[in-house]
């Protein structure tokens, strides 16, 4: 599915407006995303399209054990919005994100439904504001007039995710939301955990500073100031760096600075690799030959 643009709320192509400086260059921006963003996209697709029933809640409860590379390659094809990619390019993403990987046993099945939920994640949701980031700060007028860009993961995986309790699945799409409007505090009907109650006090001062401040300050983070957001270029990675929320990071600490790692972390290292493996493939004189 392409962009969508040329209404009243949007419109014109977000590319473009940035390349004509067609935008409030003082902007103080707050962008992130969840760990694993396709979770909820396959769990969709598996029900209305057929994944096998790999994705749904009882299987991401269970621990799955036989999962097949062939079956993964084919949920990964079926996850990429139809008419996005030429075929050579969507023969590339399912070989980049199935290389390396093992069969067999609980672990190795597991690990494999994490790669089509991080691929479905990667291209729908996560490295969208990641590719937008980085648009606007490689842009001269946002640079001279002061605007800045401040970014952050959510890696904790709320009592109220489809993910709590799985072996494999993790921090899906719209967790955040019941963390960043305190819903541990007040609303009953939940058995909230004490991380719960944790995370949310943390993102509740995050986003109340921002929007006081146009700056976010980590709290009981040793001191750590939020980085701006920049393009770091090294070990042939593109990263730009952000700051993690999790409660149970060591040492008691809620948050955690971090980078996309993109060749020197994740395995397969396309895992969030936005500028260095999507940006080309979603850029906006993208043409298929």
């Amino acid at each position: 599915m392409p962009p969508i643009f040329g209404d009243k709320l949007f419109p014109y192509n977000v590319s473009d407006s940035i390349g004509r400086h067609q935008f409030n260059p003082k902007l103080q921006l707050l962008i992130g995303h969840t760990e694993m963003e396709g979770l909820k996209l396959a769990q969709i697709t598996d029900q209305y399209v057929g994944l096998g029933g790999r994705y749904t809640r009882q299987s991401v409860l269970a621990a799955p054990t036989s999962v097949t590379k062939q079956q993964v390659a084919s949920d990964i094809r079926k996850l990429i919005p139809p008419g996005l990619l030429c075929e050579r390019d969507v023969r590339r993403i399912v070989d980049e994100y199935t290389r390396g990987a093992k069969v067999g046993g609980k672990r190795n099945s597991g690990q494999l439904l994490v790669r089509s939920c991080y691929m479905a994640g990667d291209i729908v949701t996560t490295c969208l504001p990641v590719l937008f980031g980085s648009q606007l700060i490689e842009s001269d007028s946002f640079r001279r007039t002061g605007g800045n860009i401040y970014g952050y993961k959510l890696s904790y995986t709320p009592s109220t995710s489809k993910a709590y309790g799985s072996r494999w699945a993790r921090t899906d799409h719209d967790d955040d939301v019941p963390l960043m409007f305190g819903q541990p505090f007040y609303l009953t009907g939940h058995r909230w955990t004490a991380d719960d109650r944790k995370m949310s006090s943390a993102m509740l001062k995050i986003w109340t500073d921002f929007a006081k401040y146009g700056k976010p300050e980590p709290s009981n983070s040793s001191g750590h100031q939020w980085p701006k957001y920049e393009i770091n270029r090294s070990n042939g990675a593109v990263n730009v760096s952000y700051v993690e929320l999790n409660p149970l990071f060591p040492g008691n600490r809620a948050i955690r600075l971090n980078r996309y790692r993109g060749h020197d972390g994740y395995i397969p290292n396309v895992l969030h690799n936005c500028l260095g493996f999507w940006r080309p493939l979603l850029s906006d004189n993208y043409q298929c030959n």
